[in-house]
C-alpha cells in the first residue's frame, strides 16, 4: 500500500474547513436560536417574545389585587430617640452661641455642674392612719376612663361593691424643709443651689395588702392595683421607677407632667366612687367615723328619750287607773294629786324665796355676787365635721406649698368579700437628680431611683370585709329527708332573702324573682341613676336575683355531744355539704345549736337588713355633680 505524499496542511486542509464550518453553525445556532435573542430580562429572568404578554398580565392582575385589597401597614422604623433627647436637653440648640446672652451670677472661674453633690432628703412617714369599708351599688364605668372622659362622662352599669379607703396626713412642711436643705440650702455652695429641685413633687400613693389564709397566717405583700375609676391610671402605670426602666428622656420629663394641678389633686384626693343610694354623705375614713360615732350617739339619745316617753306614759297611765286611799279614788272619785316635794332654801339645783334665783344656791359667790360658771364644752355636730372636711379639700385655688399638712386618701376597689386583710400605705416623690453623678456618697444608692418613697406606714389592725352572700340552716324537715335553708344575699345596695328545702344531692339556692322592697324609707336617701340603670328596680319590676351559694347538700344525721362542765349530753342534726371550694363542711342543721360564730353572723346580717331595707328614692341628678357632692352608703 502506498501511503500519501504531501505537506500536512494539504491532507487535513478539507477537514480543517469542515470543523470550522461545523463550529460556527454551533454559534450561529446558540446565538440566534437557543440563547433567545430576541428575549426580555425582568426580574432576573429572561422571557421570549411568546411570554412577554403572558408575564405582563400577570403583573398587571397582581397589582390590580393589591390596589382592590386592604394597605399593607408599613412598620415605623424612625427612631426620634437621640433627636427627642437633644431637644429636651437644649430646646436652642440652632440659637448662635456668638449671641451676647445676658448671664446671671460670678462669671470667673466656676466649678463644672457635673462636680455638684447633694444629699437626697428624707421622706417623712405618713401620720394619722385610718381606714373605712364602704358598701353599696355603685355606678359601675363599662368603657374606658380617662382625662379626656372621665368617671362621670362614661357608660356604666349598676354593680355591687366593697371600697377599702385609707386616709392619712402628710406633713408638707417637713417635707419641703427636707428638699430645701438637700438642694437649695444654706451651706451648700451658691452655684449648686437650684430651687427648682427644692420643690417636691407628687409621684403616686401606693396601697400594698396581703390576705389572711384559711390556716390563719398571712399571704406575700402585693400592691393594689389602680381603682377603675382613675383617670391618670394608664399614666402612672407608664411611670418608670428606674432609671434603667427608661427608654427615652430623663426624670425631668415625668416630673413635669406630674406638676399638672389636676394630677396632683387626683394623687392626693383621688374621686370616689358614686354610689346609688345612701344614708350618709362620703367623707374620708378620718371624718367618716367621727361622723358616724355622732349619728350612733344621736340615734340611742332618740331611742333613750322614746324609751323615757314611753315609760312616763306607762306610769301616767297607772296613776290614772290607780284608786285613790279611803274609797272611790277620794274627793268624788277623782285622783288626787301627788303632792310635790318643796326643795330646802340653801341646796343646789333647789328653789329660794328671792326671785331671780331659780335653781342657785344664796351661798354662792362672795359678797352677795354669782360665780361665774364654767362654760359647758362643745359638742361635736355632723356640720361641724362636714365644714372641717370641705376646709381639707383640694381645690384649684389651693396652693399646696404653702399648707402644712395635707389630708390624702387611697381607694382599693379590688377587695374580695368575706376576706381578711391587712394593709399598708406609703407615698412616694420625685428625685430630680434620678439619673446624674451628683449624689452624697451616703446617698449613692438612690441614684437610679425616680421615686423617693416613705417609709411604711401599716395599720395595726386587719380590715375584714363583709360576705354578701350567707347560708343559714334553720332545720331540718320531717323525717330528716332534707334540710331548711335560709339565704341571706346582699344585691343592688340590700339585704334580700329567701327560704330553700333543700334535699341531699341538690345545690343549695337559685336565682328568683323578686320583687323590690317598697315599705319604709330611708331619710336621707338618695338615688343618682340614669334611667334604666337598675335594671327596673326603680320602677318596681321583678328582680332576678341570684342565691346560688355554689354548694352541694350531701346527708344529714344525727349527733352527740358534752356541753357544759356538767358534761350534760345533747343530740342534734348536722348536716354536710360540698362548699365551693369542692371541700366536705358540716354545720349544725338546726339553730340553737349553731355555734357562737355563726349566731354573731346572722344577727349582723338581720341586723344590716333592718337598715338597708326600704324604698330608695328615684330622684335624677346630673351626672358631672362636684367630687364633694357624690354621696356613698355606710
Amino acid at each position: 500500500m502506498s501511503k500519501k505524499k504531501g505537506s500536512f496542511l494539504d491532507q487535513y486542509l478539507d477537514k480543517l474547513v469542515l470543523g470550522l464550518a461545523g463550529l460556527a453553525g454551533l454559534y450561529l445556532l446558540w446565538a440566534f436560536v437557543l440563547s433567545n435573542p430576541y428575549g426580555k430580562t425582568m426580574g432576573g429572568r429572561k422571557y421570549g417574545p411568546s411570554e412577554i404578554d403572558r408575564f405582563n398580565q400577570q403583573q398587571s392582575q397582581r397589582i390590580l389585587e393589591k390596589l382592590q385589597g386592604p394597605a399593607e401597614p408599613r412598620p415605623y422604623d424612625q427612631n426620634k430617640t437621640a433627636e427627642l433627647t437633644q431637644s429636651m436637653t437644649c430646646s436652642i440648640s440652632r440659637v448662635s452661641i456668638a449671641a451676647n446672652w445676658p448671664v446671671s451670677g460670678p462669671t470667673g472661674d466656676e466649678q463644672s455642674p457635673e462636680d455638684r453633690m447633694y444629699a437626697i432628703p428624707a421622706i417623712p412617714a405618713m401620720e394619722k392612719i385610718m381606714v373605712d369599708s364602704t358598701r353599696g351599688a355603685v355606678r359601675m364605668p363599662s368603657e374606658e376612663v380617662s382625662p379626656e372622659r372621665p368617671y362621670t362622662m362614661v357608660a356604666a352599669q349598676p354593680a355591687d361593691l366593697d371600697v377599702i379607703t385609707i386616709s392619712a396626713r402628710i406633713n408638707l412642711q417637713s417635707l419641703s424643709n427636707n428638699f430645701q436643705q438637700s438642694f437649695n440650702g444654706p451651706r451648700l455652695m451658691p452655684k449648686w443651689k437650684d430651687p427648682t429641685y427644692a420643690e417636691p413633687v407628687f409621684a403616686r400613693i401606693e396601697m400594698q395588702r396581703r390576705i389572711q389564709k384559711s390556716d390563719g397566717s398571712w399571704g406575700e405583700w402585693e400592691t393594689v392595683p389602680f381603682t377603675r375609676i382613675d383617670p391618670y391610671q394608664k399614666m402612672y402605670k407608664d411611670l418608670p421607677l428606674t432609671t434603667e426602666q427608661m427608654t427615652f428622656g430623663d426624670v425631668t420629663l415625668f416630673l413635669n407632667q406630674y406638676k399638672n394641678a389636676a394630677v396632683i389633686r387626683n394623687i392626693l384626693q383621688p374621686e370616689q366612687y358614686q354610689f346609688l343610694s345612701s344614708s350618709m354623705k362620703w367623707l374620708p375614713p378620718e371624718f367618716a367615723l367621727e361622723s358616724r360615732k355622732l349619728k350612733d350617739e344621736a340615734d340611742q339619745q332618740k331611742q333613750r328619750e322614746e324609751r323615757d316617753r314611753r315609760a312616763a306614759e306607762r306610769e301616767r297611765s297607772r296613776n290614772v287607773n290607780r284608786p285613790a286611799p279611803g274609797g272611790m279614788g277620794g274627793m268624788g272619785g277623782m285622783p288626787q294629786m301627788q303632792p310635790q316635794p318643796q326643795p330646802q332654801p340653801g341646796r343646789r339645783g333647789g328653789r329660794t324665796n328671792e326671785p331671780g334665783m331659780m335653781g342657785m344656791d344664796p351661798m354662792m359667790g362672795m359678797e352677795g355676787g354669782v360665780q361665774p360658771q364654767r362654760p359647758a364644752r362643745p359638742v361635736r355636730t355632723q356640720q361641724d365635721v362636714e365644714r372641717d372636711f370641705n376646709a381639707a379639700m383640694i381645690t384649684d385655688r389651693t396652693k399646696i406649698n404653702t399648707l402644712k399638712d395635707v389630708l390624702v386618701w387611697i381607694h382599693d376597689d379590688s377587695a374580695r368579700p368575706g376576706a381578711t386583710y391587712q394593709y399598708r400605705v406609703r407615698y412616694g416623690v420625685f428625685n430630680p437628680i434620678a439619673g446624674k453623678n451628683w449624689f452624697a456618697p451616703d446617698s449613692k444608692q438612690y441614684q437610679s431611683h425616680i421615686v423617693l418613697w416613705s417609709p411604711y406606714s401599716e395599720l395595726p389592725e386587719p380590715v375584714k370585709v363583709p360576705k354578701m352572700l350567707h347560708m343559714f340552716p334553720m332545720d331540718v324537715l320531717a323525717n330528716n329527708s332534707g334540710v331548711k335553708v335560709e339565704i341571706y344575699k346582699y344585691y343592688m345596695g340590700q339585704w334580700r332573702t329567701e327560704n330553700f328545702e333543700v334535699q341531699p344531692g341538690q345545690v343549695i339556692g337559685k336565682a328568683i324573682e323578686t320583687k323590690p322592697k317598697t315599705a319604709g324609707g330611708q331619710a336621707g336617701g338618695m338615688m343618682l341613676m340614669e334611667p334604666g340603670m337598675m335594671g327596673g328596680m326603680e320602677t318596681g319590676a321583678p328582680l332576678l336575683v341570684d342565691f346560688a351559694t355554689g354548694t352541694m347538700l350531701v346527708d344529714i344525721f344525727n349527733t352527740q355531744d358534752w356541753l357544759g362542765t356538767n358534761y350534760r349530753q345533747r343530740a342534734y342534726p348536722i348536716m354536710l355539704y360540698i362548699d365551693e371550694n369542692n371541700q366536705m363542711v358540716s354545720m349544725a342543721a338546726r339553730r340553737q345549736f349553731w355555734p357562737r360564730e355563726i349566731t354573731a353572723e346572722y344577727n349582723a346580717v338581720k341586723q344590716e337588713m333592718t337598715k338597708t331595707t326600704g324604698q330608695m328614692d328615684t330622684m335624677m341628678a346630673p351626672m358631672g355633680m362636684p367630687r364633694e357632692g357624690m354621696p356613698m352608703i355606710f
